[in-house]
């Protein structure tokens, strides 16, 4: 049986977390505020969307590397037990080793997901777009990020490290205007698409995860509507989805594949029923 559905506040966003019927996925929603009632209008023939741009790919946004930051893309091999180090906010769990590998095959494959997922979404509103090349990531701004205060439900076998956070765009300023490929005259609006992360993995620990969790796949999107003449943000949201196997410890390729499979298809889902509402 799914969880029921609740609300929370977090970071000045409403998060509605729900269970999700795709092969025990779970699937959680990030809502930005809403969009002004008469953008939906306003959108077509005017809107231009991006490729897919990976976040561990703009400047800044992994100081401590993707996968300390929580935006890794690759299959990660957790090794070696655990650890237990001091932190300034108390005692926190990780695995010894942790490597990030075929991270070149996996953002090609988690941009190729979520680029697929927007085309459905649009096509499901009847929304034309223009396709832009693909950005430079250098044109983007990192997002600021709203730390979730508390234990959540997940907790301490999840496999996301902690703490948790929420997204918050930051406007394109003219620097980062003039950096984006040429749009059309007609265009008012860029949707920005953004894998935060995608990822599969062994049993281990995550950061700050007490007790460890099986194998298990995971991803993550944020989109961004901007204008394109002030750079202002006018709507945003985002996904995950992820899937554990408690039972599953050294995947092999194709279990892995599975559980990849699992949380595309209900984040691909997730993404159709959020995006631009």
């Amino acid at each position: 049986m799914s969880p029921r559905p609740k609300r929370v506040l977090a970071g000045g966003l409403a998060v509605l977390l729900a269970g999700a019927g795709c092969a025990g996925v779970e699937v959680r929603v990030h809502e930005g505020p809403e969009a002004p009632r008469t953008l939906a209008g306003r959108l077509a023939g005017h809107l231009a969307v991006a490729r897919a741009v990976l976040l561990e790919r703009v400047p800044g946004a992994a100081p401590g590397g993707p996968f300390a930051a929580g935006i890794a893309v690759g299959n990660l091999y957790l090794s070696g037990g655990y650890v237990i180090e001091k932190t300034e906010l108390g005692i926190e769990y990780r695995s010894k080793h942790v490597a990030v590998n075929a991270r070149a095959d996996y953002a090609r494959q988690a941009r190729r997901w979520l680029d697929r997922a927007v085309h459905r979404a649009l096509a499901a509103r009847g929304l034309r777009a223009a396709w832009t090349g693909v950005i430079d990531p250098s044109a983007l701004p990192v997002p600021e990020q709203w730390l979730t205060r508390g234990s959540d439900h997940d907790d301490p076998q999840d496999d996301v490290n902690l703490p948790r956070f929420v997204l918050r765009p930051k406007p394109l300023d003219a620097a980062h205007r003039a950096r984006l490929p040429a749009l059309p005259r007609s265009v008012h609006w860029l949707l920005v698409p953004v894998v935060v992360d995608y990822y599969s993995h062994n049993a281990g620990w995550f950061i700050g995860q007490t007790l460890g969790c099986g194998a298990g796949a995971r991803l993550r999107a944020f989109w961004v509507l901007y204008d394109v003449r002030s750079g202002a943000a006018a709507s945003y949201g985002g996904i995950e989805a992820k899937r554990i196997d408690p039972n599953l410890f050294s995947p092999n390729r194709g279990q892995t594949e599975d559980l990849l499979i699992a949380v595309e298809k209900a984040g691909a889902a997730a993404v159709e029923r959020r995006l631009l509402r």
